[in-house]
């Protein structure tokens, strides 16, 4: 390099001269092992001055490669970061960087980046290509990772309502510190790696944790319970039914009834015959033997078998009570309005009458005083304590009637009334 300065005889000095040779008046040799800026000054006592200068060299500092943290192995997922010492940008102006593989970068990260951060994947070499000028170097480091994940040997799981899971794992190493959990159900234990998971009563996601060769893992599954509950709704919504009227039932089914499933109704005296899967159904309330009876609830439910063996069940107590009732004495010839025929007091005024097969009245002897074979006659005319037009004697006396529902079923009434005189 020369350097011209007037006046010619100033004093000439080079910085930075760990890297000038001097080698005559006004001339020098510089051997920079960077991109260097040098300066000359110019000095012969009365003034000064200085210029300077850019020499470009195409060098690459010293790039080794380290880990953070220091592990081996590592887990898979960790956060690792690859750094190398630092230098000055301005010595290696044209320098660029790129990383290969670029798996498990993290966002913001990019492969053009000095120093990367990553979560480990596999076991892998990394290799950085650096580039200033006409320069290249490779540098690299390599990472052991290990798979901590486990596997619970069952998929997503579809079970009936109380069935029992027998859970097993399959890790890639040494499974420790073993922890289950679930929202529903008992483990037979919860620290073992093939628990019996019981009364499991709600859908849950059932989730293990733990420890492979060092490293967290978990793992979790879903499973489904299949359940079937609901009730029975009456068409007429009436708070008691009389015996002998037709209801309808409808089976309220939650969350549904599925495709394939079977639907059996139960009455009080058992399985409701013609009528499985049918729904809503009709049915004829039974009568009572006891013409005096009060209110009374009879128990129907329905129980639903899915095509997987669920099962699940509904019901309703219906209420019910005589449409009719039978006065046990009655006051005939008084003349006062009140009681002056025997006869059935029919509650259901407007309803289809009843088939009347038989009213009768017997004296003590066993003779018959009266017979009636209508509705109109057992229920409005009735007995008027007359037998053959003369009036009976006060006393005790007997009835049998038989009456005919519409389902066919026949109900036979007896007992005994006092004719009062």
């Amino acid at each position: 390099m020369n350097a011209i300065f007037q006046p010619f005889d100033a004093a000439l000095t080079w910085e930075p001269s760990e890297f000038v040779e001097v080698t005559g008046d006004g001339s020098a040799r510089v051997f920079p092992n960077v991109t260097t800026d040098f300066i000359v000054n110019s000095d012969n006592g009365i003034c000064a001055s200085f210029t300077e200068f850019r020499v470009y060299v195409d060098s690459l500092p010293d790039m080794p490669i380290e880990a953070i943290p220091v592990r081996d192995p590592y887990c898979k997922g960790e956060t690792i970061t690859f750094t190398s010492p630092g230098y000055k940008n301005f010595q290696y102006p044209l320098i660029e960087h790129l990383w290969d593989p670029a798996l498990g970068l993290a966002p913001n990260s990019s492969t053009s980046d000095y120093n990367i951060v990553l979560g480990a994947e596999e076991t892998l070499t990394y290799i950085r290509t650096t580039t200033n000028g006409a320069c290249s170097v490779e540098d690299s480091i390599s990472i052991n990772v290990i798979d901590p994940s486990i596997e619970i040997l069952l998929n997503d799981t579809l079970i009936c309502e109380g069935e029992d899971i027998q859970y097993d794992v399959m890790a890639n190493g040494e499974l420790d510190e073993i922890e289950w959990s679930s929202d529903s159900g008992e483990f037979s234990c919860d620290d073992c790696p093939d628990p019996l998971l019981s009364n499991i009563t709600d859908n849950t996601v059932v989730t293990i944790n733990g420890d492979v060769d060092g490293c967290p893992t978990s793992a979790s599954m879903n499973v489904e319970v299949l359940s079937y509950a609901g009730n029975i709704t009456t068409m007429p919504d009436t708070a008691c039914n009389f015996y002998g009227n037709e209801i309808i039932l409808t089976a309220n089914v939650f969350p549904n009834i599925p495709e394939g499933s079977t639907l059996t109704w139960f009455s009080p005296e058992g399985e409701i015959e013609g009528v499985t899967n049918d729904n809503p159904i009709t049915i004829t309330l039974p009568g009572s033997e006891d013409a005096n009876a009060g209110e009374t609830f009879l128990n129907y439910y329905w129980t639903i078998v899915d095509m997987m063996g669920c099962t699940g069940s509904g019901g309703l107590d219906v209420c019910v009570r005589n449409r009719f009732q039978l006065p046990n004495a009655f006051s005939p010839g008084n003349n006062d309005g009140n009681n002056d025929v025997f006869r059935v007091v029919d509650f259901g005024k407007g309803l289809t009458p009843l088939e009347v097969k038989d009213f009768s009245v017997f004296n003590r002897w066993g003779q018959r005083v009266y017979l009636c074979e209508d509705f109109q006659c057992a229920t409005e005319t009735g007995w008027n304590g007359r037998f053959n037009n003369v009036a009976q004697p006060g006393g005790t006396y007997f009835y049998r009637i038989v009456m005919q529902y519409a389902d066919g079923t026949e109900i036979e009434w007896k007992g005994d009334l006092l004719l009062l005189r």
